[in-house]
């Protein structure tokens, strides 16, 4: 899902992704510091009993988008068909 995001936003011309995960969950925060992600504030989201990390990262640079994400060329003309 994060390739799919980045993707999504690099396509669309944005320069940043962001999220937000709970900050006693040191676990996923060390996964997205892994895939780029840096710790850029702290919040309290009302009704929460805890503080959630805000994450960003810059979006991939539409040059170096992933091969698996490129359209696929389908063959041009008649489909030949099974008796």
């Amino acid at each position: 899902m994060l390739a799919f995001a980045d993707h999504w936003a690099a396509t669309r011309g944005y320069a940043e992704l962001a999220l937000d995960t709970p900050q006693p969950a040191a676990h996923l925060i060390a996964f997205y510091r892994d895939h780029g992600f840096r710790i850029t504030d702290f919040l309290h989201f009302d009704g929460k009993r805890y503080d959630s990390a805000i994450l960003c990262k810059p979006a991939v640079a539409a040059g170096t988008l992933a091969t698996w994400s490129r359209r696929l060329e389908l063959p041009r003309g008649p489909i030949a068909r099974a008796a």
